[in-house]
Parts: C-alpha cells; structure tokens; sequence
C-alpha cells in the first residue's frame, strides 16, 4: 500500500473543518422535481428512505434524531436516506443548517426549490396531499413499498427497512 494512504481520512477531515468555517456544512442543495427523480434513479440497488420535513413542524422536528440514526446504522447496509426541507429557502442558512449542524448530520441533505409545489408532491405520489413528517420507503428497484404521513419511531423505520433488506 503507497505511504500517502495514510493521508486520506486527514485530508477529508481537513476539508471537512474547512467547509465548516465557511458555513458550508452541511451541505445542503436544492432540489425539484426532476432532481429528485434522478436522485431515486441513482440510488437503485439500495433500499431508500426518503423524508420531507421543516424546521417550523413540531413532530418533525421530534422525529428527526431517529432519521439521523437510521442514516448511521443503515448506510453500511445499503441504504440510502434522503432528507428534504421544505422550509422556504431564504431560511435554508438561518434555520435549516443550523438546524443540521446540530442535529449531527454530515451527508447531503436538500432543500424543495419548485416553481410548482402541486406538481412536486404528485411526482412523489398521487395520494400524497404535502402532509409533513412524510416518509416514503423504496424497495432497491425504486418502486414505494411504504409510505409514513407522521411522525414514527425508530423502531416503525427499522422494521420497515429491514424487511425490505431481507428481500
């Protein structure tokens, strides 16, 4: 193995720290309709667990260390969690990154940024009237096998995902 393998996590924390001081982290970016369906695309062959939510929304905001969890013990199992804020985004710097930050995450998060919020939700699905927390659970083919207009715990995220892993 080359001697300069060593540097690799360093480095990463480096641009890590770096990014924090720029206010740059989390990073958040925004996403439409479109982008959120080439985020599903991407993400095929792995279970995905994708969740709107905002700062203002009380249960929300409750169930957001659970997401935050499932995101660390799940990743390594192939699955991927996609947290998107609907929080207007002129609030994105003042209350959802801040928010991020101390809530502990570190991976990619986005912000809804549409011209159309009808057109948006209906692109996630039909029966779906914007309703936040919402969750919805993709099986690794991208098909919805379950969807969460509430609040859950833990627990309802791990036995969903879970079973879906076991296919």
């Amino acid at each position: 193995m080359p001697r300069f393998c060593f540097l690799l996590p360093v480095l990463g924390l480096l641009f890590c720290a770096c990014a924090a001081v720029r206010g740059g982290w989390p990073p958040v970016r925004p996403v439409d309709e479109k982008r959120l369906q080439e985020l599903l695309q991407q993400s095929r062959g792995k279970v995905v667990l994708l969740n709107f939510w905002a700062t203002w929304c009380e249960p929300c905001v409750e169930e957001f260390p659970d997401l935050t969890k499932i995101a660390r013990e799940f990743r390594p199992r192939s699955v991927e969690v996609i947290l998107v804020a609907i929080d207007e985004p002129e609030e994105i710097a003042k209350k959802v990154k801040p928010f991020l930050r101390a809530q502990g995450v570190t991976f990619q998060t986005y912000y809804k940024k549409t011209r159309d919020d009808e057109v948006f939700i209906n692109t996630i699905d039909r029966n779906w009237r914007g309703a936040i927390p919402a969750t919805f659970i993709y099986d690794a083919n991208g098909v919805l096998i379950k969807k969460f207009i509430a609040a859950q715990s833990f627990e309802t995220f791990t036995a969903a995902l879970r079973s879906l892993m076991e296919k």
